[in-house]
C-alpha cells in the first residue's frame, strides 16, 4: 500500500508541477502556438514528462522572443537564485535571456520525435547510470548518432531540465544552448 500511495503522491506532484507551468506558459504561447510545438503528443514511448520536454523546447526554437519573456517569469516564479544571477547580468542567466531575444521568430525548425534516437537515448542513460558516470564515454549504445544533451538532477519537471540545459551554466562553449 505504501507504494502506491507514494507513486501516487509523485504523480499528483508532478501534474500539479506541470499544471503551474502550463498556467504560466497559456500567459505568453496562444492555444496554438501550443499546439504545433507538441510534436510529441502521439509518441507513447515517452512518457508525459518527455513530451512535454519537446513541446517546451519547440517552443524556445520557433518562439524565442516570446520564450524569452516566459523564462523571466519562470525565474520569478520559481528560480529566485537564477533571477538573482539574472538581474546581476550573469553570463548564462542574463545571457539566455539576451540570445533568445536576437533569434528571429521560427528561425529553426519543429523538432520531431524519433523512436530510434530515443531508444539510442534510453541505451545511453542506462549505461551512464550503472556505471555512475557523466559524460560523453560510451562503451555500448554508439550504433547511431552519439551526441547528447542531458541533464543530472532530480526534478521531475520537463522545464526544470529545459532552462538547465539553455542556460548550460560553467560550460564554457554553450554546447546545450546552442
Amino acid at each position: 500500500m505504501r507504494a502506491i500511495v507514494f507513486t501516487l503522491t509523485l504523480l499528483l506532484s508532478t501534474v500539479s508541477a506541470a499544471g503551474q507551468i502550463d498556467r504560466l506558459l497559456d500567459q505568453f504561447f496562444s492555444p496554438a502556438e501550443m499546439e504545433y510545438c507538441n510534436t510529441a503528443h502521439q509518441a507513447e514511448y515517452m512518457t508525459v514528462a518527455e513530451q512535454q520536454f519537446l513541446q517546451y523546447l519547440n517552443l524556445a526554437r520557433i518562439y524565442p522572443a516570446k520564450f524569452a519573456e516566459f523564462y523571466l517569469a519562470y525565474l520569478k516564479e520559481y528560480d529566485p537564485d537564477g533571477l538573482r544571477k539574472y538581474k546581476r547580468r550573469n553570463r548564462y542567466y542574463y545571457g539566455l535571456y539576451k540570445d533568445l531575444t536576437k533569434l528571429p521568430e521560427a528561425h529553426q525548425t519543429l523538432l520531431l520525435p524519433d523512436p530510434q534516437m530515443f531508444q539510442l537515448a534510453a541505451c545511453w542513460a542506462k549505461e551512464s547510470g550503472r556505471r555512475g558516470k557523466t559524460g560523453h564515454k560510451r562503451r555500448r549504445c554508439t550504433d547511431g548518432y552519439d551526441a547528447e544533451c542531458y541533464s543530472y538532477i532530480g526534478s521531475q519537471k520537463a522545464m526544470d531540465h529545459l532552462i538547465l540545459l539553455l542556460v548550460d551554466e560553467d560550460i564554457r562553449d554553450l554546447g546545450h544552448r546552442k
